[in-house]
């Protein structure tokens, strides 16, 4: 069960979002060998936060400045420490204090510059410093087509169940996981006209994740490890209008993910190709869409993946609407998680749900 709080403030130049979110939940696990369940463990999740955002418009250029403060608990009613060295710290708070700026200015001759970095301090097992900065370059060709690079690093802590594990039997806790961080690098295109875009992409990372490894023991078979990271590849899309309520959209990606197992050795990590389609019809009050995404050529000799949904809705007036959706479609049995990952999940059969919404 989830719970989330908003208030939040607005204006032309600055924004405000207090924010506070509570996740509990139930797990059980399934022992095979003794055929019954193992005892339930309830995790419960709560974070609280401040978020500030001020922009800023002179002749030096456009300048969003902010700062995020939030402090985040996990509580677990069957202890963590169960699987940790004798003298490790557990630190089962996380305080995460942020600021942040972008500066974005026009260089003239149809560039536009932006640059952009954030500090971030957390406190929890140890004390985390991250600088993060971005880079980016616009270069318009003409009134529909433009050039652009990207340069960024990012930062982002483990979670709690990644370092403490789930409590149940299957994972282990790992406390001395370190966050994950790296830099993404893109350089594409894209075109416009009234009726259509089209955008392409070529891009690498060079990334610190987290991924599941397999300890070979019964009563802790999967845990948690830094892993390198490496992808690069290409992205395309298409968007198309054709008469007023119709349109289309085409997608491809075609990549190479490498990750670096627990030998040092670089092996195969997720899918090389990706395609999705999807047609649209709208008009005043009502619209549909079909889309279907294949992933094929999966690491380890994994089945493709083939989602096909459907999602209808009509409106009766400005305050009431309904809602019909149809999740995979062809009642596809389909893992869904990763290839490498601690546990095959497969995609829910056929759902069919309908949504009434009346707003006042």
């Amino acid at each position: 069960m989830d719970d989330f709080s908003r208030l939040q403030y607005k204006d032309d130049s600055v924004s405000a979002n207090l924010f506070y979110n509570r996740s509990n939940r139930r797990n059980q696990t399934y022992n095979v060998t003794g055929s019954k369940w193992t005892k339930s463990d309830h995790l419960r999740f709560d974070t609280i936060g401040l978020d500030l955002q001020k922009q800023i418009t002179g002749k030096f250029g456009d300048v969003i400045v902010g700062t995020t403060v939030s402090r985040d608990s996990y509580k677990n009613d069957i202890t963590v420490a169960k699987n940790i060295k004798p003298g490790t710290k557990i630190n089962e708070f996380r305080t995460n204090y942020a600021v942040f700026a972008q500066l974005s200015k026009d260089l003239g001759a149809g560039y536009t510059a932006t640059v952009g970095a954030r500090e971030t301090v957390v406190e929890a097992n140890k004390r985390y410093n991250a600088f993060t900065p971005q880079f980016a370059l616009l270069k318009k060709l003409d009134n529909n087509s433009s050039l652009y690079a990207n340069a960024a690093k990012s930062f982002k802590m483990p979670t709690f169940t990644q370092i403490y594990g789930g409590g149940g039997a299957n994972f282990a806790a790992n406390p001395l996981l370190e966050p994950e961080e790296g830099w993404t690098y893109e350089f594409g295109y894209k075109k416009t006209s009234n009726t259509s875009m089209f955008k392409a992409a070529l891009y690498y990372m060079d990334l610190d994740t987290i991924e599941y490894e397999g300890k070979g023991t019964s009563s802790n078979p999967y845990v948690t490890r830094n892993m390198s990271f490496k992808n690069k590849g290409l992205e395309m899309t298409y968007e198309k209008d054709f008469g007023s309520k119709y349109s289309y959209s085409l997608g491809a990606n075609f990549c190479n993910p490498m990750g670096k197992n627990k030998k040092g050795v670089w092996e195969r990590k997720f899918a090389r190709e990706q395609y999705n389609a999807g047609i649209k019809y709208h008009d005043a009050k009502f619209n549909a869409a079909l889309t279907g995404m294949f992933t094929t050529d999966r690491a380890s000799g994994w089945g493709d993946l083939l989602p096909v949904n459907f999602i209808a809705g009509y409106k009766f007036d400005k305050s009431s609407s309904v809602e019909l959706g149809v999740e995979n479609i062809f009642d596809r049995d389909d893992i869904v998680s990763n290839p490498g990952s601690a546990t095959k999940y497969y995609c829910l059969p056929r759902m069919v749900h309908v949504t009434y919404t009346y707003t006042f």
